[in-house]
């Protein structure tokens, strides 16, 4: 019996905090080089395939009394398969983390800690998300429950004051060059909203399920309108060109803001306070993913001890690329798997799903 739940709004908010991470700071960058102009709906149709998904995800978690996937994977797949599909999700869930903490490492030694050598940071931050996620689900939530409405507040206050400098028509014409650079887009797209297949092991600490669907689909659409509105606040700033060369456009957008009588001043200093917490987030949540994953494979009474031993190797793991174009390869692949692990796998369970009830194996 699991003890330690979450509502409906810890849960919206958790699966926010996830899927919002690094990725807020340069996909603006990466959409516009595919979809130009009409990034903003590629994030859509984006978005609408995330929302399928996570509806898919729990639906299926339904059919089970809202079990973990550990749980009711071996029903669908058989114990190899099972195994296999956990040790898939552990790889994938610690190295995100890597990716994640790497870039966050490096974006905070360029903007706020120039001196200090970045193994320094990358420590500092794998100790407090560590710390957060050996006192389990129910202060994970919590934390993010208190600090991220007011977090994205924030950004979202920042990033209206750019308004005086935007041009709504650089976002014209739409679909100027036809549907398929938006197409094209997608899947580069999709990667910024990774991160919500934790889902798969977050549904047995539910309070109460009646309304999940609810809160699942208001957190999908919430990023989804978010990243749109950066993605046309962005272009509508700096025009489609300059923005496919900017390494990240949302700092940017920031740094271009004077603010009346210069009493405040590197305002590029208030967006990296506001985002940190993003980025601190995506690393607790996978972590306590994977360590739970991990618990239940090794027949542990906790996740602590797993935590903790997984300090290590995402801290050198993090540390091996060289540069941030490394870092970025790295980050391609494990969106790769990313992407099977959240639509293909759900697409695969519902199909053994619905051949064993077909079967009445079930």
């Amino acid at each position: 019996m699991i003890k330690d739940k979450i509502t409906g709004p810890q849960l919206s908010v958790t699966i926010i905090s996830v899927m919002v991470g690094v990725g807020i700071l340069s996909f603006p960058s990466t959409i516009a080089q595919t979809a130009g102009v009409d990034g903003w709906i590629g994030i859509l149709i984006a978005g609408g395939i995330t929302l399928t998904s996570t509806l898919l995800i729990t639906l299926l978690g339904s059919k089970f009394q809202y079990q973990s996937l550990y749980d009711y994977g071996p029903k669908l797949v058989g114990r190899i398969f099972h195994f296999f599909f956990m040790v898939l999700f552990i790889g994938y869930f610690l190295f995100f983390i890597s990716i994640v903490v790497r870039i966050a490492a490096d974006v905070t030694k360029i903007f706020l800690l120039d001196e200090t050598p970045v193994e320094i940071i990358l420590v500092a931050i794998l100790t407090v998300c560590t710390y957060l996620v050996v006192q389990g689900i129910n202060p994970i939530a919590r934390f993010n429950e208190s600090l991220q409405p007011g977090v994205i507040l924030i950004l979202l206050f920042v990033i209206l004051l750019s308004f005086k400098d935007a041009d709504f028509g650089r976002n014209l014409p739409i679909l100027g060059d036809g549907i398929l650079p938006v197409m094209k887009s997608i899947p580069i797209i999709f990667f910024a909203f990774l991160g919500f297949e934790v889902l798969f092991f977050l549904l047995p600490f539910l309070k109460e399920t009646k309304k999940v669907k609810k809160y699942v689909s208001i957190s999908i659409i919430s990023v989804t309108l978010f990243y749109a509105f950066i993605m046309v606040i962005t272009i509508a700033v700096f025009g489609q060109k300059e923005v496919e060369y900017l390494q990240y456009p949302t700092i940017a957008l920031v740094k271009n803001i004077e603010v009346p009588g210069t009493f405040i001043e590197r305002l590029e200093s208030i967006m990296m306070f506001v985002w940190i917490p993003f980025a601190l987030t995506t690393i607790v949540i996978l972590n306590y993913g994977a360590s739970v994953i991990t618990m239940n494979m090794l027949k542990l009474e906790e996740h602590r001890a797993v935590s903790l031993a997984f300090f290590p190797f995402t801290f050198i793991t993090a540390v091996l690329p060289i540069d941030s174009l490394q870092v970025s390869k790295f980050a391609e692949y494990i969106s790769y798997l990313g992407v099977f692990l959240s639509i293909g796998l759900p697409l695969l369970l519902w199909g053994m799903y619905g051949i064993k009830k077909g079967l009445k194996l079930l």
